[in-house]
């Protein structure tokens, strides 16, 4: 992994720690479900869509809001890498 791709997972993070729903644990893995696990409802997932724009200039199309891309860290990170950041 390159330090981009490690800097992207850190902003991703703390995007996602800033509009959970609910706190994170502090040893939340990349691969967790943070839906599954209650992190992260319908509500917070907007809230991170806005801060992915605000924070990173990075848009999210309507149709990208599915859970296969906003179900973890990492999913959250290949989605946003794979436009280019």
């Amino acid at each position: 992994m390159t330090a981009l791709d490690e800097k992207l997972l850190r902003e991703i993070r703390a995007i996602v720690t800033d509009c959970a729903s609910a706190t994170p644990p502090d040893d939340l893995g990349d691969d967790d479900d943070i839906i599954q696990l209650g992190i992260v409802d319908s509500l917070s997932l907007m809230e991170m869509v806005a801060a992915v724009n605000a924070r990173l200039g990075i848009w999210v199309d309507d149709s990208e809001l599915v859970a296969r891309n906003f179900g973890s860290i990492r999913s959250i990170h290949a989605l946003l890498a794979g436009k280019g950041r």
